[in-house]
């Protein structure tokens, strides 16, 4: 599974700019090779895209690694979402993969509006998400709400991503999840259930590829 992500909450500048041109474009490891726009990069981001290069192999000689769905995600703080989610697949910027027919290029997608609850209520997410659905498809679209904790950042007692941290890998300046409450948990995992049985194996069996 392929995810574009729009960038929000500060993700921005020059070189973040230059990273979505690569990872649409298909050549993300031409990011390393700019100097110029990738010397004055956060070290999360350069670690994001040292491992974007690592997993991020499109090889035409076996179908590991073709994409079987793309979850396109888009904040409900945009102005626009249904434009950015247009920009973010854009299908005339598909990897040279997938134009030259070595990949099947209809890619499914799943649209994604993420709504972070300490910026208030989710009543305008509810309504894009109308639009959204109008738009793509009833069954296409999804909102998740997350960071719904009203108390001060708790420190849940399970850290999801601990067993992919690596030595390095940057550390974080404060808990990860810490506005995440038991219901943002659930309602990540049921949108990960949901993603797999309702749309990643189906698409993986229709295409032929066996996903056991």
């Amino acid at each position: 599974m392929h995810m574009n992500m729009h960038r929000a909450g500060g993700v921005t500048g020059p070189w973040a700019d230059a990273w979505c041109r690569c990872l649409i474009g298909g050549d993300v490891g031409r990011l390393g090779r700019q100097s110029s726009e990738y010397q004055n990069t956060p070290s999360w981001f350069q670690f994001l895209n040292k491992e974007l290069v690592r997993v991020a192999s499109f090889s035409d000689h076996e179908a590991f690694d073709h994409p079987v769905i793309c979850l396109v995600a888009v904040s409900s703080k945009d102005e626009q979402p249904i434009s950015r989610f247009v920009d973010l697949f854009n299908t005339n910027k598909l990897p040279s993969l997938l134009n030259d027919g070595a990949m099947d290029p209809k890619v499914s997608k799943h649209y994604l509006l993420v709504h972070d609850n300490q910026d208030g209520p989710a009543d305008r997410a509810s309504k894009r998400l109308t639009d959204m659905r109008s738009t793509f498809g009833a069954s296409d679209c999804s909102l998740l709400c997350i960071n719904s904790s009203l108390d001060a950042p708790i420190k849940n007692q399970d850290n999801p991503w601990a067993s992919y941290i690596t030595d390095a890998s940057p550390t974080p300046s404060q808990d990860l999840g810490c506005f995440l409450n038991i219901d943002d948990i659930n309602e990540i995992k049921d949108l990960m259930q949901d993603l797999a049985s309702k749309y990643i194996i189906p698409n993986m069996e229709q295409k032929g590829f066996s996903p056991f």
